[in-house]
């Protein structure tokens, strides 16, 4: 009988040990996981693009403002642009007639005007107008 509670007693040591085993290994992988500047290649990959994406809007943001800023009506576009709701600034550059104003807003290799380089290029014309108009 006392072989029998000597198992018995094995037995439950061995399984609290395999369950503090699986355990250990789940917190050990998650806290891997969640481990600060630890990324899978897809979320480095991904946060790369947006970071690229950024650069080049701001880049040729600021090529549309030295174009801008060029032009014989600058005075005009700008107060424009100025009034102009972010939502409504791609409409400035795409209403109307002039075909160049439209290649401003437009990405290299891409058909379509690009909001978020007409919202960047208003942003850098825009503080001045006041001294366009002076």
């Amino acid at each position: 009988m006392a072989f029998l509670e000597q198992d018995q007693v094995q037995f439950d040591r061995m399984k609290h040990l395999v369950i503090g085993a699986i355990i250990g290994a789940a917190l050990l992988a998650g806290i891997g996981a969640l481990w600060p500047g630890w990324n899978l290649e897809s979320t480095t990959r991904d946060r790369i693009a947006i970071a690229e994406r950024a650069a080049t809007i701001q880049a040729f943001g600021s090529v549309c403002a030295e174009k801008i800023l060029a032009r014989p009506d600058t005075a005009i576009l700008i107060a424009k642009l100025k009034t102009a709701k972010p939502w409504e600034r791609m409409d400035v550059f795409t209403k109307g007639d002039d075909a160049r104003l439209v290649k401003m807003v437009t990405m290299p290799g891409s058909p379509d005007p690009n909001a978020q380089l007409a919202n960047r290029c208003a942003e850098l014309v825009a503080p001045t107008l006041g001294a366009v108009a002076q």
